[in-house]
């Protein structure tokens, strides 16, 4: 008698697991039709509308009452619409004409998702400021910034990129102080977005900053290519740190301006070979009647880098090949033959 129960227990439990996956296989398909006529009511609505689209986009025609959303639906597909011409065509009037829009007919619909309980409604929300340049939001992601809620990492991230778009003065202090630990590449990517005042600020204020961001911005005045703040990287040249004086190498480097050679010297005798390849680098931006002596005290160097940059750098000048054949038909120290013959070998 146990034994027909326990097996009419077990039967019961497979009958019962059974109706849940197919009850869940149902769902699945039930949801997928729907996605299906959902793509595909987008595609008609798509269709039916480019051209007047087109017109108020790219021809700055008036727009059209078809295109004034009235479902979620034709907001899906209107989205949809506008991201293809954000990618594809260029031009302020074309933005313009696509931000005017979304003030208009979409703004309370994008109020309402960046306050949405779906974490993936919000984040989209915020991309779609950014890439639509929705400037009459930003004080929605000022207050999300400033409300006691939490946020994940990527959706601060998105704000703090919403305020660099906009070059919101506010955004130095929530660098200043981050609501999430973010890392090298991600600040690397917001203080890209500074304008160059915002920019000045963070480096009148370079002592007190986090060594994250010290080191970041040294990055930054390369990348951008900022003649102005030469000076400024010259001075990071005496830190006791080895990783800012290499970064502050390689955006004068970046830059390509020698102001005075003395400042560089010393890095000759440097115990750190990256420091000895970095001058060996920046020896290319001087002319050769000054760099060539420097150039071929590095070529003998005890580090392959080292050797291999210094003997490029000759290279690079327009008689860099007549210097270093000249150099390796008089040389006796085999490290230099063999480097000069591989340099002039690649050509």
């Amino acid at each position: 008698m146990m034994i027909e129960n326990k097996l009419l227990l077990l039967l019961i439990g497979i009958l019962l697991l059974m109706s849940l996956l197919i009850a869940l296989f149902i769902y699945i398909i039930i949801q997928r039709m729907l996605e299906t006529s959902s793509l595909a009511k987008v595609e008609q609505y798509m269709k039916k509308h480019n051209v007047q689209l087109y017109l108020y986009l790219i021809e700055g025609k008036e727009l059209s009452k078809d295109l004034i959303p009235h479902t979620g639906l034709d907001i899906r597909a209107i989205e949809e619409m506008l991201v293809r011409y954000t990618k594809n065509i260029s031009g302020e009037d074309v933005s313009f004409r696509i931000t005017a829009y979304i003030e208009r007919y979409l703004q309370e619909h994008y109020r309402k998702q960046l306050k949405s309980s779906k974490w993936s409604i919000r984040i989209n929300t915020l991309y779609k400021i950014s890439d639509f340049r929705l400037y009459f939001l930003v004080n929605d992601v000022f207050e999300m910034l400033n409300s006691q809620k939490k946020y994940s990492k990527q959706e601060y991230f998105q704000m703090y990129k919403v305020l660099a778009t906009f070059e919101s003065p506010i955004l130095i202090s929530f660098l200043l102080h981050p609501k999430a630990d973010f890392g090298e590449m991600e600040y690397k990517k917001l203080l890209y977005y500074l304008n160059q005042q915002q920019f000045e600020i963070l480096i009148d204020q370079y002592e007190s900053l986090p060594s994250i961001l010290k080191n970041i911005i040294i990055d930054i005045v390369g990348m951008k290519n900022v003649v102005e703040f030469v000076p400024f990287l010259e001075k990071r040249l005496n830190d006791d740190s080895l990783e800012t004086r290499i970064r502050a190498l390689k955006s004068i480097d970046q830059i390509g301006l020698i102001r005075e050679i003395d400042l560089y010297l010393p890095f000759l005798q440097s115990p750190y070979w990256e420091e000895r390849m970095m001058v060996a680098k920046l020896l290319v931006h001087v002319p050769m009647s000054e760099s060539l002596p420097y150039l071929q005290d590095l070529l003998k160097d005890s580090s392959w880098w080292v050797r291999s940059r210094a003997a490029q750098s000759i290279h690079s000048n327009k008689k860099g090949k007549e210097i270093l054949e000249s150099i390796k038909a008089t040389t006796n120290d085999r490290f230099v033959f063999d480097m000069v013959q591989e340099v002039i070998g690649k050509g």
